[in-house]
């Protein structure tokens, strides 16, 4: 992480406990809204982080390639300002993702072959344990150690 980011995590509590969701949760983004100026995206989150069922968790494998994808993806990468609706930063996150246009079409993954007109999400059955908490109750922050 950069020193930006890392500051972020350590002084946003609820962005810091998004940390605990590495691998098991997901959430609903829009980068334009209705009634947004072209150009102007109001960039929201229209869902709260959710968490997958307990027992099954998304593979770090799959959101590399995913993320591989989004970066191939002939359509700009989506960055995220924030990755709650309650506070902006100063940078923007690329995180993995799947996206549709406006008539329902897939963005941000190129078709593996031209036959193939999607993308598979993998789950996986097992756990995965949260890093480690401080006392206070926020995610350690830095290497494992």
């Amino acid at each position: 992480m950069s020193d930006a980011e890392k500051t972020y995590f350590q002084k946003n509590k609820l962005a810091n406990q998004q940390l605990g969701g590495q691998l098991i949760s997901y959430a609903f983004f829009a980068e334009y809204a209705l009634g947004d100026n072209l150009g102007q995206p109001s960039r929201r989150w229209v869902s709260d982080w959710k968490f997958l069922p307990e027992g099954v968790y998304l593979p770090g494998e799959m959101l590399s390639q995913l993320n591989q994808a989004n970066v191939n993806s002939p359509e700009p990468l989506l960055r995220v300002p924030h990755l709650g609706n309650d506070a902006q930063v100063d940078f923007n996150w690329h995180l993995p993702y799947i996206g549709f246009d406006a008539r329902g079409r897939l963005l941000g993954v190129k078709p593996a072959t031209p036959d193939s007109v999607g993308w598979v999400i993998r789950l996986v059955e097992g756990g995965v344990l949260p890093p480690e908490k401080r006392a206070d109750g926020t995610f350690f922050i830095g290497a494992i150690r």
